[in-house]
């Protein structure tokens, strides 16, 4: 039991303790918390010699584990100012954020984004990726769209500048968007079926100002752990629902099909996900 508390503990603290995230983290605080998830690998050893020699085998999965959440402490540190939006939200959107966090290449979709216009975040849940888009883009009016009502509340109680982003509460396979630049379609198209999302992009490129550009960015359909493991996570996280993934190139051959230009397909690794990234653009 004690190896198990240990373990427990030393994880919570890396994913809940605010000042851990905080840009005035000190040296120490990477220290004692480092400290405490390698004490849970010592207790598991000396528990294990001394108690139970069949719990041996779970020390380098412990201590893998271990070094799995040291390092994207580090990694958060670039995040500080997104993270720091959420501070008032009870422990689990917080813990919640910070797990989507490590497998969310948001920085993928930077070089595709215009200087100053209109984009719009369809499937934005927290809005983890809306904020982030308004705090480096500061002349890009953003709005983000979700139907879980929830994570729009919370969405807008993390908002500072009022006239630089907004939520909205919708449907993204029966909603009538506004008129924008960009439409960027972050780990959403995958939950809808394939009907839905054929309806959501045509609904998008209707709205899409000329030489305008369509982002979607999802998960590789493949053969592969690495697609099954999100398969899995996704069950985790939602019992049920649709699920439909698809290829980097099926993607782009439905969007040029709808009169797209596609101007970027890229496979990107990142931690234990393979992700697509497709962006078409609208014939001037």
């Amino acid at each position: 039991l004690i190896p198990f508390i240990f373990f427990f503990f030393g994880s919570a603290l890396f994913l809940y303790r605010p000042s851990l995230f905080s840009e005035r983290i000190e040296r120490k605080d990477y220290l004692i918390t480092g400290g405490i998830v390698w004490l849970q690998a010592l207790t598991v050893i000396i528990f294990s010699v001394n108690r139970q020699r069949y719990v041996l085998p779970l020390v380098p999965l412990l201590i893998l584990f271990s070094v799995l959440l040291i390092f994207p402490i580090f990694n958060f540190r670039r995040w500080s100012a997104l993270l720091n939006k959420h501070e008032w939200a009870p422990w689990s959107p917080r813990i919640f954020l910070r797990l989507r966090l490590l497998i969310m290449p948001i920085e993928l979709i930077g070089p595709y984004l215009p200087s100053k216009g209109t984009v719009v975040d369809v499937g934005c849940g927290h809005g983890l990726l809306t904020h982030w888009l308004a705090l480096h883009y500061k002349r890009l009016k953003v709005i983000g769209i979700d139907c879980n009502e929830q994570a729009i509340i919370a969405a807008k109680s993390a908002i500072q500048s009022q006239g630089q982003i907004s939520f909205i509460t919708g449907d993204a396979a029966k909603e009538d968007f506004p008129k924008a630049d960009v439409f960027v379609f972050f780990d959403l198209l995958h939950h809808l079926n394939a009907d839905d999302q054929m309806a959501t992009i045509k609904s998008t490129i209707n709205k899409l100002n000329q030489s305008g550009r369509l982002i979607i960015k999802d998960i590789e359909k493949e053969l592969s752990l690495f697609f099954y493991w999100n398969v899995f996570h996704d069950r985790i996280l939602r019992w049920s629902g649709p699920t439909c993934h698809k290829t980097a190139d099926e993607w782009a051959e439905e969007l040029e099909k709808l009169g797209l230009k596609v101007i970027a397909k890229k496979h990107h690794y990142y931690w234990l996900y393979h992700h697509n990234l497709i962006v078409a653009e609208k014939s001037s």
